[in-house]
Parts: structure tokens; sequence; C-alpha cells
């Protein structure tokens, strides 16, 4: 495998990817190749043989982030390798193991349609938690980690994953992290989550339809379910 930093002429290959994973609808890519000159070297690709199989664009944010916590006297107790690494690989987990896809195309018409479920858990696959299995694959090809870097891959969904907690909450000075690597990037895969979704959310043609209704001499706004349900209460 291959990682090397976009081009501009790689627009088409990255909207693919996207495509195919967060099944964006095509006002979105319209906005996209409109932006790209200006956002193409934000960029990495993964390329096996010839071929890119993954793009990434959340290591500059983790690097503002970085510059953030530095104006703030925060700790910079990892290298910019150790950053990285990590951002790059800390969803490694999601591709699956080798020959067995983690994702499958979601089948079920009714959870396709109501659920907006574009993808179903690959039965196949033996579970294990997204950060587990990134950890696993990295020692299987012989990818050795430094310790700020397997806590941060590890960690790196917070307290969303009752697994954690006993990392984060407790009160044993002796306990508590070594490094605020684990902070950043928990951050920034958080805030590149909702910047995808506002992209998402954006560029829809299903939003969802507001009504307004006045209350106490103002008008306000709420979607329609919410009104629906008021009115049957």
């Amino acid at each position: 495998m291959n990682i090397r930093r976009a081009t501009e002429d790689d627009f088409d290959t990255i909207a693919e990817l996207e495509r195919y994973a967060y099944s964006l609808p095509p006002e979105y890519f319209e906005m996209s190749r409109e932006r790209f000159p200006y956002t193409w070297n934000d960029y990495l690709l993964l390329e096996e043989n010839g071929v890119a199989i993954a793009s990434a664009r959340v290591i500059p944010l983790q690097q503002n982030l970085r510059g953030l916590w530095k104006k703030m006297g925060a700790d910079i107790d990892f290298t910019d390798e150790e950053l990285v690494f990590s951002a790059l690989f800390h969803d490694l987990g999601k591709i699956g193991d080798l020959g067995v896809e983690c994702y499958l195309p979601q089948n079920d018409n009714w959870r396709r349609d109501k659920l907006n479920e574009q993808f179903t858990i690959n039965s196949e696959l033996p579970f294990m938690l997204i950060q587990d299995r990134s950890l696993y694959l990295l020692q299987k090809f012989g990818i050795e980690l430094s310790h700020n870097e397997y806590m941060a891959v590890r960690l790196h969904d917070g307290v969303y994953d009752d697994a954690n907690k006993a990392y984060f909450f407790s009160n044993y000075p002796d306990a508590k992290f070594r490094t605020n690597i684990v902070y950043i990037l928990h951050q920034a895969d958080g805030i590149a989550a909702r910047v995808e979704y506002e992209k998402w959310r954006d560029s829809s043609s299903d939003k969802p339809v507001t009504i307004s209704k006045k209350v106490k001499g103002k008008t306000v706004k709420s979607s329609e379910g919410l009104m629906n349900l008021v009115k049957n209460i």
C-alpha cells in the first residue's frame, strides 16, 4: 500500500470514495467540485496497486487543534508523526479483516428508506470494537505503535464508548492520561463527523419539513412530526 498527497486531478477519485462511503447526493459533489481547488492539498489517498481505496481529511483538523492546545498553554507531549499516524489509522478496523468486509450494502428496503441505513454489519466478521480491530490489524502486519499512538487509537471515541470510562473518569492522579494526544484525536474525530453530517444535511434534497405556529404571540418553527405529536397529546 502507498499513501500520497492528493492533487488537483484527484477530485473524481475522492468524490467516488465519498459517494460510496456516505451515500451523498449529486448536489453535494457539485458544491465540492467548486471548493476542491482550495482544499485538494488537505487530502491524503491510500492506494493499493495504484488504485485509491481510501481518502482522509482529518489530519489538517488535528494539526489545527494541536496549535490551539499549544496556544492555550497545554503540553504538546507527542510528536507530529504520532499525531498523523493516529489520525490515519484510528478507524482502520472499519475495513474489516483480510477477505471479510466490515460493512455490506443494506438490502432491507424499510431500514434503508426509513432509517437511512445504507450499510449493515457483516455477520461473518467476528465481533470486535472498531478501535480494537484497528490495533489488531496493525500488529498483524508487524506495525509497532508508540504508547501515545496506542492510547490515541484505542481511546479516540472518548466516553461515547463505555469501555473507555476507566481511562477518563479515574480520580487517581497516577491513572490520569500522560499525553494530550488522546483528547486532540477525540476532538478532531468528533468535529470531522459533525462537519460531514452538516455537508450531507445541507446538500440533501430530502430535508425535514418545518411549519410555523403562534405560541404566546411569537412565531416559532417546529418539525411536522413534533407538531403532530403535540396535537395528539
